[in-house]
């Protein structure tokens, strides 16, 4: 039997809920983690809401909602759609643990000189790993381009994204400061190594 309804999240749908102890916490597609406490039985309070798009927006990273939350000592760690991990403490600090790709194919992989790696995929996203440190160190965007012609059918993929912001190589030149991007249109872009975009 449903005891109580509490309207946390605006017209979107849940996307993960997690209950440890008296914490109830609960993310939507509105990009939101709302932080719940369970006082006697199935009485809830709502406490707060924790923005993830801003979250997101301050680390320079693609929107995504939370697919996965799990809670430990006030402490939140939160799997994001666009395949980043989040730590949240108290509610209130923040922190990126990890970052992948997030749709699609990893097509473009070149290793560096210094033991970096670079990776392109079908999510727009260039990324620079620090392999040793276990972390990434740099990201940009294949395409800034939100208009592209009509989507042609090149390379097989499972991605979503339009041809011009999904990327089948990648390869860098550290002598030149080069990072070179071929797209699945077939345009090939030579970038900075010091700034991907």
């Amino acid at each position: 039997m449903v005891s109580r309804f509490i309207k946390v999240h605006t017209g979107s749908k849940v996307t993960a809920i997690h209950v440890e102890g008296k914490r109830l916490i609960s993310a939507s597609k509105d990009n939101k983690l709302a932080l719940m406490s369970i006082v006697a039985g199935a009485i809830i309070n709502f406490e707060k809401l924790i923005d993830l798009a801003t979250i997101t927006a301050s680390q320079n990273l693609p929107l995504g909602f939370a697919k996965s939350i799990d809670y430990f000592n006030d402490n939140l760690l939160v799997g994001l759609r666009n395949g980043t991990i989040v730590e949240i403490k108290n509610g209130e600090q923040s922190r990126i643990v990890a970052e992948c790709h997030f749709e699609g194919e990893t097509w473009g992989l070149h290793i560096c000189d210094d033991g970096h790696v670079i990776t392109s995929g079908a999510d727009n996203r260039i990324i620079l790993f620090d392999i040793k440190a276990h972390k990434c160190i740099a990201s940009g965007k294949i395409s800034n381009n939100n208009n592209p012609k009509k989507a042609v059918k090149m390379a097989s993929t499972m991605g979503k994204m339009p041809t011009n912001k999904q990327s089948r190589a990648v390869t860098a030149s550290k002598k030149h400061n080069h990072l070179v991007v071929c797209s699945n249109t077939g345009k090939v872009s030579v970038r900075s190594l010091d700034n991907f975009d």
